[in-house]
């Protein structure tokens, strides 16, 4: 599987399953930079917005510095 689906999957499914995600501590998890897991934030996020039926959205704690879902 390509890295970066991989790791958006991942992303993905533990933020469904309710986890809090710190940006920080998934470049650390998957080796890569704070861009890059903004950009598989956005990604997500843009999955999100054409899929009406899930009624979910990405939102990001900047006091608390994590994503969840809202």
């Amino acid at each position: 599987m390509d890295k970066k689906i991989g790791r958006i999957i991942s992303l993905y499914n533990r933020l469904s399953e309710g986890e809090v995600i710190n940006k920080l501590d998934e470049t650390r998890r998957f080796e890569v930079n704070e861009r890059t897991i903004q950009r598989d934030f956005d990604d997500i996020r843009a999955y999100l917005a054409n899929d009406f039926e899930l009624n979910q959205e990405l939102v990001y704690d900047r006091t608390k510095k994590v994503t969840d879902f809202l």
